[in-house]
C-alpha cells in the first residue's frame, strides 16, 4: 500500500461529493489531477518543503517499480504537461475515457509549479494554503463539465479570496 495512491483514491469521494466531475474527457483529467495533488500533499506532509517532496504517484507499486505518474515530470511518464500537448483520444475504456489518466499530467504540472513556487528563496505558498486554495476551487467552484480553463479560473478566484493580501502578480 501506498500512502500516495490510498490519499488519492479516497479524494475521488471529495470529488464524488462535490464537483462531481465527469469521468471522461477534460472534466475526468481534472478528476484525477485533483486525486493527484491531495494524494501527493497527503503522502509529503510531514515535510514541509516541497521543494523536496516526492512526487511520483504509485512507486514501487507496478512490477518494474515505476510509478504511475510523474507530477514534477509528467513526460516521464508518457503524459503532456502543457495544453499544447493535448492528447485527444476516443471517450472508450480503451481510449482512457478520453485521457482522463494521460491528459491528468497537464493540470499536475500546473500544480506543482504552484506548490514550488518561490519569490526570492521563499515559497511563495505553504502547502496547506495550496491545499486549501485547490480544495476551494474543487468543491465550490468547479462542475460537472468543468474544464481545466475553468480549473485555471477557480484556482485563481480561490486563491485570491484566500489570501486577498497578495499581489495580482503573485497570483497571476
Amino acid at each position: 500500500v501506498a500512502l500516495d495512491v490510498v490519499g488519492h483514491e479516497m479524494f475521488h469521494g471529495v470529488t464524488d461529493m462535490s464537483s462531481r466531475l465527469e469521468y471522461a474527457l477534460q472534466p475526468g483529467a481534472l478528476n484525477e489531477s485533483y486525486s493527484d495533488i491531495f494524494g501527493i500533499i497527503i503522502a509529503n506532509r510531514p515535510n514541509a518543503d516541497p521543494r523536496t517532496w516526492d512526487w511520483q504517484l504509485g512507486a514501487g507499486l507496478l512490477p518494474d517499480g515505476a510509478p504511475f505518474r510523474d507530477m514534477s515530470d509528467p513526460t516521464r511518464c508518457g503524459q503532456p504537461d502543457h495544453m499544447r500537448d493535448f492528447k485527444v483520444l476516443p471517450n472508450t475504456p480503451r481510449g482512457d475515457n478520453g485521457g482522463v489518466h494521460t491528459n491528468s499530467g497537464i493540470h499536475n504540472k500546473a500544480a506543482y509549479n504552484i506548490l514550488t513556487a518561490v519569490k526570492g528563496t521563499a515559497l511563495v505558498f505553504a502547502p496547506d494554503e495550496v491545499a486549501a486554495i485547490f480544495y476551494l476551487a474543487l468543491t465550490q467552484r468547479l462542475s460537472r463539465t468543468s474544464q481545466f480553463a475553468d480549473s485555471r479560473t477557480a484556482v485563481l478566484d480561490s486563491a485570491r479570496t484566500l489570501f486577498r493580501a497578495l499581489s495580482p502578480a503573485a497570483l497571476a
